[in-house]
């Protein structure tokens, strides 16, 4: 599976992708009923992606340099290219985390969130 970000290709060990439908729902009386309806403006795409690194420094470090377009809240590319699954969006960083960091043999275990909007 081939994921980049912005072109930088980061190493998977997981990918999940969750949707949300952007709706509102309303009820009207209709025919002497009551009616529940549902309009639907769009989803919400979110994808959480864990990866690790191995000999980067922190200023070299995909995680640094998505920290840094996630405070400056700049949008980044997204693509995923995998057989069957192949996705290219412009997202914004919403969360990320340093799960491990072994300084000795310079690997950094992290996981990122992006939402699509």
């Amino acid at each position: 599976m081939a994921i980049t970000v912005d072109n930088k290709q980061l190493n998977v060990i997981s990918l999940k992708e969750n949707f949300e439908v952007i709706h509102t729902s309303y009820e009207e009386i209709r025919e002497a009923e009551l009616k529940r309806y549902v309009k639907v403006y769009g989803v919400k795409r979110q994808w959480e992606i864990s990866a690790v690194e191995q000999n980067v420094s922190w200023m070299e470090s995909i995680l640094k340099y998505l920290q840094d377009k996630a405070a400056a809240g700049s949008l980044v590319t997204l693509k995923v290219e995998e057989t069957d699954y192949n996705v290219e969006a412009s997202v914004y960083v919403v969360e990320a985390s340093l799960n491990e960091f072994d300084p000795k043999n310079k690997i950094k275990y992290f996981t990122v969130t992006f939402v699509e909007y």
